[in-house]
């Protein structure tokens, strides 16, 4: 029996905002988004983890790209690409509450971004609880972020469910046997959601 569905944040409650950044960036300077995003991810790292700050991450990502783009403006485009997927939202609230299982964040976030989009759209409220990189110094897919949110959240491995939409953080958290659906859309994650056992309301 389900007890707690586990969530991603970024890719799946809200856009990624590297690839929204990466579009930019292409645009600003023909830089192919495969590339900007891979600098994005590169560095994310050491930001989600919060062994630096976003402008040692603004610094080092530009220093990646050769490029000159000012803290401002960076931090500017950032802030414009934090959007909400309101629909999914929407979606695992109604299945938290109708199936009485506790909604936990479990994202990789820093807490710079994490305050932007409390700020932005009341985010934190959204969960019983959040589990996020910065604050336990740990990134999925390493597999002690998950004996972490397990171990905070009281619940056995087979007592959960894990939504993300990177498929090597799905892959490592069904080796340890949390079931795990890797997300695509809000409609699959409706059907993925209900083959669970985890249904909406039609």
């Amino acid at each position: 029996m389900i007890k707690v569905l586990f969530t991603d944040i970024g890719g799946v409650c809200c856009d990624n905002p590297y690839r929204t950044m990466s579009a930019g960036l292409n645009s600003m300077f023909g830089i192919p988004e495969a590339t900007a995003m891979a600098a994005f991810v590169r560095e994310a790292v050491y930001l989600d983890r919060g062994d630096i700050d976003f402008r040692s991450f603004h610094a080092r990502v530009i220093s990646d790209l050769g490029i000159q783009v000012d803290f401002e403006h960076f931090e500017a485009m950032h802030m414009e690409s934090l959007s909400l997927k309101s629909d999914v939202c929407s979606l695992v609230k109604e299945v938290s509450r109708k199936n009485g299982v506790r909604l936990v964040a479990l994202s990789n976030m820093p807490e710079y971004t994490w305050r932007l989009l409390d700020e932005k759209y009341r985010l934190a409220g959204m969960f019983d609880d959040a589990i996020l990189s910065y604050s336990c110094s740990v990134v999925k897919p390493d597999a002690a972020i998950f004996a972490i949110a397990l171990r905070k959240e009281g619940v056995d491995a087979s007592e959960s469910l894990f939504i993300d939409d990177r498929k090597e953080n799905v892959e490592e958290a069904g080796r340890i046997g949390i079931q795990s659906i890797l997300f695509s859309n809000c409609e699959q994650l409706k059907r993925d959601l209900s083959i669970n056992g985890l249904t909406a309301l039609p």
